[in-house]
């Protein structure tokens, strides 16, 4: 809100001082310039803003979805790879080995956590 309130005003006082330049042109024209100049300096200055508010949003949005993708690790594939990683040394105490499709299944469980990470980091 406080923003948006802030681009307004930046932006009504860039069309006033465009206004009065133009109005004062052949009265004042020393006077005109400077308004000008204040006019170009605010277009400016709303340029930086926009650019800011990206970057602001990208900055608070990066933390909330690596936090969401961490929760999901934590709390969804996690518990089914220890699982899977419990029923794997259950194995090993009785001398049985994985079969080709367990080991892929875990595999690939353990691949989709690090890519689930991964994702969050490359954005």
């Amino acid at each position: 809100m406080f923003e948006a309130m802030r681009l307004l005003s930046a932006l009504a006082a860039a069309l006033a001082a465009s206004f009065l330049a133009q109005y004062l042109q052949n009265d004042k024209p020393g006077l005109a310039q400077c308004f000008n100049q204040r006019s170009a300096s605010l277009t400016q200055t709303l340029t930086q803003i926009r650019q800011n508010d990206t970057v602001r949003e990208m900055q608070i949005n990066y933390p909330l979805r690596l936090v969401g993708a961490i929760q999901d690790v934590a709390l969804v594939a996690l518990p089914d790879v220890i699982a899977s990683i419990a029923s794997a040394v259950s194995l090993a105490g009785r001398k049985v080995s994985l079969s080709p499709t367990e080991a892929g299944e875990l595999h690939y469980k353990l691949r989709d956590i690090i890519s689930k990470l991964a994702i969050q980091e490359g954005r």
